[in-house]
């Protein structure tokens, strides 16, 4: 899983994806009850809106990205609300070696981190690896985009994503022969009228794969939703997001 796809971005990430309170409902309404004694670990966290957010709920929050210059914005951003964050730069398919076994309450990986692994295997090799630090009874959130419906409808681009800062367009490809989407993206920052494009590599990964994973890698309580607000998946929602327990 490369980095580079979001370095030239990291400056303006937090005016793409800012900080999303549903998000932080949604975690502590699964987990049923005070996370205030709980150790929880974000996959894929860039500039730490999410992990920064969840300190207030959790005893222990560790973050990882791939991406060195997304750890640093995350460092800063940590510093300045004076909470306790433990921070790495490090692959998601490395976590195993970074944590101790059963330690974690909960595992999450939102913005559709997963769908940047290469292939099924490496979604099972990281959901593995997850289920290896997660205690009994812990719990994995994830969140992707609904690949059901890009394929079925052959959705070529998402919604523009336009504020005073910048506008983020976002453009998919899709290849049958190699099953990978094609993701282009277009920032342009509207002070200096620039413009940044990136082109990356997305496993469209579909819900009945990633329920069958998940039951394989030892999560057999799977719940599946269309938002962060609990309505229910269909095959038009714009999201696959999921809560899974061992």
């Amino acid at each position: 899983m490369s980095s580079d796809f979001y370095r030239s971005i990291a400056d303006y990430y937090d005016y793409i994806f800012p900080a999303n309170e549903k998000q932080v409902a949604f975690i502590t309404e699964q987990m049923q009850g005070d996370c205030t004694s709980k150790a929880l670990l974000e996959v894929g966290c860039g500039t730490g809106n999410l992990c920064n957010q969840l300190t207030q709920h959790f005893e222990h929050v560790s973050a990882i990205d791939i991406n060195p210059l997304m750890i640093e914005k995350a460092e800063a951003k940590a510093f300045d609300s004076g909470r306790s964050i433990d921070l790495s730069c490090l692959d998601m398919l490395q976590i195993k070696s970074a944590f101790r076994p059963q330690h974690l309450d909960a595992i999450v990986c939102f913005g559709n981190t997963l769908a940047h692994l290469d292939s099924l295997l490496e979604i099972s090799n990281f959901l593995q690896q997850a289920h290896f630090l997660l205690k009994p009874g812990g719990q994995i959130f994830l969140q992707i985009v609904n690949f059901d419906r890009i394929l079925q409808d052959n959705i070529r681009s998402l919604p523009v994503i336009d504020n005073k800062h910048i506008r983020f367009e976002r453009f998919y490809s899709y290849d049958a022969t190699s099953h990978k989407i094609t993701f282009r993206t277009i920032l342009t920052e509207k002070v200096n009228k620039t413009a940044i494009e990136n082109t990356t590599s997305l496993f469209p990964l579909q819900k009945n794969q990633l329920k069958d994973i998940l039951h394989d890698c030892g999560f057999p309580h799977i719940q599946f939703f269309g938002t962060f607000t609990k309505e229910a998946w269909h095959e038009s929602s714009m999201a696959t997001i999921v809560a899974a327990s061992c």
